[in-house]
């Protein structure tokens, strides 16, 4: 692969509460079934961005596509010490046939999650169409490593066009 492809453009605001998860997560659901994984790890390129809410979604739509239980690892703000911890539960996990979907940190700007992008099946790379560097998308991409990306999903920001 020469690099990830765009699989999607989604607003930069979670659903509603109780609300069913949007078109564009639905599809993005779909796109990532592409190719076959157990666990998926979501990693935003810029430092300090969140991609918890797709994750959230993503967790959702599988349960309710796969009918089998879809696991929701935060790795938000893990620390060293954390990161085997949750790369043990991912492990686990999957070995009793459950999916995970994994939610990290820019591994730029926090390399804890290295490890769980490692041991995550494929990667999706999410990308803030209105601050990335493509500084930070190479670094990622070194960290980890372009043959586990499996595509990037660009987040647009609310005062984006």
């Amino acid at each position: 692969m020469d690099g990830p492809h765009l699989i999607a453009t989604l607003p930069n605001t979670p659903k509603a509460a109780g609300a069913a998860p949007s078109r564009e997560l639905q599809q993005l659901w779909f796109a990532t079934q592409h190719r076959p994984w157990s666990s998926l790890a979501l990693v935003p390129i810029q430092p300090y961005t969140s991609a918890k809410y797709i994750g959230e979604a993503l967790a959702e739509i599988g349960v309710l596509h796969r009918g089998v239980n879809v696991r929701l690892v935060d790795a938000e703000n893990a620390t060293v010490a954390s990161s085997s911890r949750l790369v043990l539960a991912m492990s686990n996990h999957v070995a009793t046939g459950g999916l995970v979907v994994a939610v990290l940190d820019s591994v730029v700007q926090n390399q804890a999650g290295i490890p769980l992008a490692m041991t995550a099946d494929a990667v999706l790379l999410a990308v803030d169409l209105g601050e990335t560097e493509s500084a930070a998308a190479r670094r990622t991409l070194e960290l980890i490593g372009r043959d586990r990306i499996i595509g990037a999903v660009a987040i647009r920001s609310p005062d984006s066009r």
